[in-house]
């Protein structure tokens, strides 16, 4: 939380009186803007932190605080920037020894700081302004943007496309890149890369527990371009300890220790997938030239639209554009056929299957005028330099917040503050 940038509450509030006290406190908070997710139950909230990333949750404080470190471990678990903040009433409390007793509990469960209904409007000032100047001496810095690479289908090159960004990003960006192979059962990313699998996203689920951002690092498999490579389990078996909430845990971290998280994944929409796109910025979706795989593509780009991923951040990547044989369809053939702009197009090279099987990333190899090097570069150049909508409703990283972008259909939301 910077002091510039708005601050994005999620209030807990199965009672409705909360909501309309927090409402009645932050009108009286000047100089910060303010956006307020609120839920009913805990098990929303959980969903709505990991789709949104909030900066502040406020839960209300019982006397089970067991209850409340439980939900706290989950908070920390998909949003670890968050701070959880406990509401508590004192008349609630059996004696006035209690109120001491119960807050040392709740510190120890994670909770970072406190507020005592009513609410007033400087006590919620003065929790904003601790919580930022905490966040000042854990230097937090702006998150990482987040690029998934989705198909409707294996075998149209998208793990390929996916591994050669990732190359050319690490060459531009070295030890600021990290690549997750989420293709769980049939991940390639180390193969492409002739990587050992000797640690894995399995082995991050197996430490979930203690899982932050440096043992992700330490995980991290090391690349001579400079890459970092969180590699797909090395079985089936090891591959199902690997669920949503483990993706959506690493994924978290990897924005905060990485400047570029670049994901192939799977290609069909689960609950890993879900997770995936919820925290993308940009969703690559990878397709050919072909009216069968265009049907699936445009199949896939109705799915997204569902899902809420909005068409600013669906990339359309034309992969093996080749020019000159018969009944090829061209470019402005597959936009039709979609109904969407294709954003790039990366060019056939021979050479890359040779490059492929010997683990030697062809984008590292070729010549700086090869065809499929210059296209990889464009769209490297279109990830460093593109404005994002993010799945958190960000904005540019970073950057200032647009209430518009942030509510989707099945969440209340609403920006309030001196300052909007």
């Amino acid at each position: 939380m910077s002091d510039t940038t708005a601050i994005r509450f999620l209030v807990i509030a199965p009672d409705p009186s909360l909501e309309e006290e927090f409402d009645i406190a932050l009108e009286g908070v000047k100089g910060k803007r303010c956006v307020v997710s609120y839920e009913r139950d805990t098990r929303s909230a959980i969903e709505t932190a990991r789709v949104r990333q909030p900066d502040i949750v406020v839960v209300e404080m019982g006397a089970r605080v067991a209850e409340l470190k439980a939900f706290a471990e989950e908070i920390a678990a998909v949003a670890p920037d968050a701070a959880v903040v406990a509401v508590y009433r004192r008349e609630t409390l059996a004696d006035p020894e209690a109120e001491s007793s119960l807050i040392i509990e709740a510190l120890r469960a994670r909770v970072m700081d406190f507020l005592r209904r009513p609410l007033s409007s400087s006590e919620v000032a003065n929790v904003i302004a601790r919580l930022q100047r905490g966040d000042a001496r854990r230097g937090s810095g702006p998150l990482g943007k987040v690029i998934s690479f989705v198909s409707n289908k294996g075998g149209v090159g998208k793990s390929s496309v996916s591994v050669n960004v990732a190359c050319e990003l690490a060459r531009r960006h070295p030890g600021e890149v990290i690549l997750l192979d989420l293709s769980l059962q049939l991940g390639v990313a180390a193969s492409m890369l002739d990587l050992d699998v000797t640690q894995s996203m399995a082995d991050a689920a197996e430490q979930l527990d203690r899982l932050d951002i440096t043992l992700l690092q330490q995980l991290a498999l090391p690349h001579e371009s400079g890459l970092r490579v969180l590699p797909a389990p090395p079985t089936v078996l090891a591959a199902s300890a690997v669920d949503d909430r483990v993706v959506s845990r690493v994924i978290a971290l990897a924005r905060r220790a990485y400047k570029f998280v670049v994901i192939d994944t799977f290609p069909v929409v689960d609950g890993v997938v879900m997770s995936v796109l919820d925290l993308s910025n940009i969703v690559c979706v990878v397709t050919q030239v072909i009216v069968p795989i265009l049907n699936g593509t445009s199949s896939l780009l109705e799915t997204l639209e569902q899902l809420g991923i909005d068409e600013e951040r669906t990339w359309i990547i034309l992969n093996r554009a080749q020019k000159g044989f018969p009944g090829q369809l061209t470019p402005a053939d597959v936009e039709a056929h979609l109904n969407r702009a294709v954003r790039h197009e990366v060019a056939f090279d021979k050479k890359l299957p040779m490059a492929t099987n010997m683990g030697r990333p062809h984008v590292l190899q070729a010549g700086p005028w090869n065809r499929f090097r210059r296209s990889i570069g464009r769209i490297v150049d279109d990830i460093e330099t593109a404005t994002l909508a993010s799945a958190t409703g960000r904005g540019d990283l970073g950057g200032d917040d647009d209430e518009g972008n942030q509510s989707p259909p099945a969440r209340r939301l609403r920006a309030v503050g001196g300052d909007l």
